[in-house]
């Protein structure tokens, strides 16, 4: 047990927050407790590092999974308007060599968004195969949840959804914000970051506020969008 988990104190902070912007889309009564709630709960943070603490009292110990710089991705949890790309490098930077190398599947596929996000594409190339091949087990693919040499899972679904996402909101440069309290400020951008590996990324089907589109990443990150017909 540890005391102001920074990602469990944002979880709580954001689901409190969408609470706000779903009741105003919807047309519900909004319990204004819930943003003072919200606007209080205690997110650790070194001012000096300028990245966010694991929690309370952390010393620096090794984590079996990617924690808190999932407050990055998928959380994409901000203070205010400040830019956070400098806060989630140093975050991703002190906290990802922590890892341990047997642990979960789930771990290299955030990394690979975040480092996607940060325009390190060489290195979100390299956690998205970390995030699938050490894996696969047998002729049919079966989706290990740890790196073991033998079938631990026959399909370890929150690991194998993970390269998908990093397709997605990595490489394929997909980005869905909100910005509450006011829900009409949610945004769709695409800052793609294709590995020099890939001659292309399509993406197809991507739905946003009553739109369907396709989306083709292709060499020096060429960005082409069509909308899908109805």
């Amino acid at each position: 047990m540890v005391d102001n988990s920074a990602y469990t104190n944002a979880i709580a902070k954001m689901n409190l927050q969408i609470a706000v912007c779903a009741a105003k889309l919807t047309g519900r009564p909004v319990n204004p407790k819930w943003w003072k709630v919200a606007s209080g709960l205690y997110i650790p943070f070194d001012a000096k590092a300028k990245r966010f603490i694991a929690f309370d009292g952390y010393k620096g110990w090794k984590a079996k999974q990617a924690d808190t710089e999932l407050l990055a991705y998928p959380l994409q949890f901000r203070f205010g308007t400040q830019d956070m790309t400098p806060i989630y490098r140093n975050t991703l930077d002190y906290y990802a060599p922590k890892v341990m190398p047997k642990g979960p599947a789930m771990t290299h596929s955030a990394h690979s968004v975040i480092r996607a996000r940060l325009g390190q594409c060489d290195g979100a190339y390299r956690d998205f195969v970390r995030s699938y091949k050490p894996y696969l087990r047998g002729g049919l693919n079966y989706f290990n949840e740890t790196p073991s040499e033998f079938r631990d899972n026959y399909c370890f679904l929150t690991g194998c959804a993970g390269p998908i996402q990093a397709a997605i909101f990595g490489l394929g440069g997909v980005r869905m914000e909100y910005f509450p309290p006011d829900p009409s400020k949610a945004d769709l951008t695409f800052k793609p970051c294709l590995p020099k590996q890939w001659k292309s990324l399509k993406i197809t089907g991507l739905h946003w506020h009553g739109n369907t589109f396709n989306l083709t990443v292709s060499k020096g990150n060429k960005l082409t969008i069509t909308k899908q017909q109805h």
